[in-house]
């Protein structure tokens, strides 16, 4: 019985480690695709998330797909079949930086709306931007003289954001987030949505000799 249970446990941990294998170079694949090559890592957000799939996913490229995918399993991705949630960083992805909440991301250029704080005018403008870097990506410090007009302050805060955004590395300025991936039945091709930023889309990916390979892109939306 004891052995039973050992070879139980032995081809469970063998299919677990095999499955993240896959995931695993998928995802560097996916990487390789979405972002620039002379990144030195990019900024993963930790958790993926789940597909929303249905007879709609494809509403306006299933023709086109067609025509160049004949043999697509669309009957494969009209629903989710994989609502397990990826903890990226068990994984040891190339280049990524996985962090657990959007909050604990390093400072990014901004895509919501942008908060001006005035500074304290006895602030020299090193200090105001030390203050920056160490509060949210959609605030900033200025230092406002009362007597300016409207039209001067907004050139001021123009200028103020210009320059915060001027000391962030490429790498920090967008982050990403992946979904969970969608496999047809015989792991030919795969979904998967990305998230950079404030945009989004889904890009399915084709199984070649070693590696996965991009073939469509769809469905771009502003989040």
């Amino acid at each position: 019985m004891n052995r039973f249970l050992i070879l139980v446990f032995f081809l469970f941990s063998f299919n677990l480690n095999a499955q993240d294998s896959i995931i695993t170079n998928f995802i560097n694949d996916v990487a390789k695709e979405v972002v620039p090559q002379d990144f030195e890592y990019y900024n993963l957000l930790n958790s993926s998330f789940i597909l929303d799939l249905d007879e709609y996913t494809f509403f306006q490229d299933r023709r086109q797909l067609k025509k160049l995918y004949p043999d697509f399993p669309f009957e494969n991705f009209e629903k989710v079949k994989d609502s397990s949630i990826y903890n990226w960083k068990a994984l040891n992805l190339e280049k990524a930086i996985c962090y657990n909440a959007y909050d604990e991301l390093p400072r990014h250029t901004s895509y919501s709306y942008k908060i001006t704080r005035i500074a304290n005018s006895n602030l020299n403008q090193s200090q105001i931007d030390s203050l920056n870097l160490k509060t949210n990506s959609n605030e900033i410090y200025v230092r406002i003289k009362s007597h300016w007009s409207e039209k001067r302050k907004r050139k001021e805060y123009e200028k103020a954001w210009k320059r915060s955004d001027s000391f962030i590395k490429k790498e920090n300025e967008k982050y990403y987030i992946f979904s969970t991936p969608i496999f047809s039945n015989d792991n030919t091709y795969a979904l998967i949505s990305v998230k950079i930023g404030i945009k989004s889309k889904k890009i399915i990916f084709v199984k070649t000799d070693n590696s996965w390979k991009k073939i469509y892109e769809f469905n771009l939306e502003i989040a």
